[in-house]
Order: C-alpha cells, then sequence, then structure tokens
C-alpha cells in the first residue's frame, strides 16, 4: 500500500452490534465522492470498486 492510500472500509450492524472491517481495497482519497458517496469515474476500478459496494449493501 503506497503511503497516498488509504483503506476502504465497511461497516457491519447486527442488532445493535456495530463491527468495522477493511475489504481489501486501498484508495487514494482524491478518488473518492463524498457527494455521491462513491469512487470517482477517473480511477481506473471505479466500476469494480462500486459494483462492490453495490453487492455489500444489498447484503442483508
Amino acid at each position: 500500500m503506497s503511503k497516498d492510500n488509504v483503506q476502504f472500509m465497511a461497516d457491519l450492524t447486527y442488532g445493535k452490534a456495530r463491527k468495522q472491517f477493511s475489504i481489501g481495497v486501498n484508495l487514494k482519497p482524491v478518488d473518492w465522492d463524498q457527494k455521491k458517496p462513491g469512487v470517482k469515474s477517473s480511477c481506473k476500478q471505479e466500476s469494480a470498486y462500486n459494483g462492490q459496494m453495490t453487492l455489500m449493501k444489498g447484503k442483508r
């Protein structure tokens, strides 16, 4: 991991218990769109990363 990159973290809540974990993706902060929220289209892996987030959101 480059010193410019940060780990992509996810939160999982079950009942009242909350767990934060890394999903194994490292991004440069400039590649993150806070308004969307998601990975900006200028990032090479944008569709893969945003697709992975969509899959994670759908699993309940």
